[in-house]
């Protein structure tokens, strides 16, 4: 299976997955220490809820992209759009969130995606 297409499914799963927690399980997010900054005091329901709202985006635009044919000029703007999407994400996590777990996750979410996109378009 090509790189781009695991990196993918990944991005799909991850942010489907955050997407879900956010809307439905908040009070779980809330009592993580990990998230100091959806954690500190309280935050209400409907920002939780915006969040998995704009987690759906990403699962959107992957979802489209695996649908579109290999090396296609739509796939690779979808693509190159994630990239500048978890580029974006992974400086703004860097640069205000003093846990860089979630940076170096959406970095190598692009990186990973980079990689796999250059790869497909040699072929």
């Amino acid at each position: 299976m090509p790189l781009v297409r695991i990196i993918l499914y990944a991005n799909i799963l991850l942010e489907g997955s955050m997407a879900l927690l956010f809307w439905f399980f908040p009070t779980w997010i809330a009592r993580q220490s990990a998230l100091p900054l959806v954690t500190g005091g309280e935050v209400p329901r409907m920002l939780m809820a915006m969040y998995g709202s704009a987690a759906l985006i990403p699962v959107i635009i992957g979802a489209w992209a695996l649908r579109e044919e290999e090396g296609s000029s739509t796939r690779s703007g979808l693509i190159i759009l994630l990239i500048v999407f978890h580029t974006l994400l992974s400086l703004s996590q860097f640069l205000y969130n003093p846990d860089p777990r979630g940076g170096t996750l959406h970095l190598l979410l692009a990186a990973g995606l980079s990689a796999g996109w250059k790869k497909e378009m040699k072929r």
